[in-house]
């Protein structure tokens, strides 16, 4: 392959990636209320305050997952735009 081809192939993988994580980014907000809505109903179980915990905790560490996925896509993408453009 060319690198114009690679660039090519990079830049698109970077835009499905940062689309995919913007996604991936509604569907967390619309966790995060679901969690927080079940939490105000059964914050006075102490096992239901302990499990509410562990869903914002998994939510929490997924949302930060789909970040770092979204960084890097973007970084794909310039930098297959920036190799396309070079091997012109």
């Amino acid at each position: 392959m060319k690198m114009k081809q690679i660039a090519l192939v990079a830049m698109i993988a970077g835009l499905g990636l940062t689309g995919f994580a913007l996604y991936e980014m509604k569907r967390i907000s619309d966790a995060k209320g679901i969690v927080s809505s079940i939490g105000k109903r059964i914050s006075s179980n102490p096992f239901g305050r302990a499990a509410n915990k562990g869903l914002m905790s998994a939510v929490s560490q997924y949302d930060t997952q789909i970040r770092l996925c979204l960084i890097g896509g973007i970084v794909l993408a310039v930098g297959g735009f920036y190799f396309y453009r070079k091997h012109r």
